[in-house]
């Protein structure tokens, strides 16, 4: 007896199948809280989709996308690095920096850093067009002293600088050298070396 009730129950649940409250398959004027506009091509295919779930439509055949056509590629995005900016292959238009066109080609060779240092720090700062002091780069390790610590092993602001770029300049900064996040260090000032350049 105790079965054929159960057996009972059961098919009359069965019965039901869509009726009573279903947050996941509720199709009514406002599933999820919103309304279906069927304004847009995606908007349609939502309403078919979800009508397709609880058996009141064929599923849609296709969803729609829309392709972007103006869309940045993955070197725009990014930017240029920090070597490219020092090398000279990017430059500044605007405080904006841009990569020169020309494909890009990836090597396994190892490139040495150019001899002289004052071409790397000329270039730097024209590269940069923010002041000293103000943060561009956030530290979440500043730590002044240790900072200071490190500058005094250094002959020159500009010894220090060039040190500091060829370690991963101010993106990695992993000598903890650049506490205010400004990517100038040990008090190297780069408007002497935009003024020389004309900037």
């Amino acid at each position: 007896m105790r079965k054929a009730i159960c057996l009972m129950v059961l098919a009359l649940a069965a019965c039901g199948e869509n009726n009573g409250w279903n947050p996941n398959y509720v199709v009514a004027d406002r599933p999820y809280g919103t309304v279906f506009d069927e304004t847009t091509p995606y908007a349609q295919y939502k309403v078919q989709r979800e009508k397709a779930l609880i058996g009141q439509r064929a599923a849609p055949k296709t969803v729609p996308i829309a392709r972007p056509f103006k869309a940045p590629t993955a070197q725009e995005i990014a930017g240029p690095n920090l070597w490219q900016i020092i090398s000279g292959e990017a430059r500044a238009v605007t405080g904006q920096t841009v990569i020169q066109p020309g494909g890009t080609v990836r090597t396994t060779t190892v490139v040495a850093a150019p001899a002289d240092g004052a071409a790397v720090l000329s270039r730097y700062a024209s590269a940069t067009v923010h002041q000293p002091g103000k943060t561009v780069w956030r530290r979440s390790a500043a730590d002044p002293a240790a900072a200071a610590r490190i500058c005094r092993s250094y002959a020159t602001p500009d010894a220090a600088q060039i040190a500091f770029l060829a370690k991963g300049g101010p993106e990695a900064d992993p000598a903890l050298m650049d506490p205010d996040g400004d990517g100038f260090v040990c008090g190297w000032d780069p408007r002497p070396w935009r003024r020389s350049a004309g900037l």
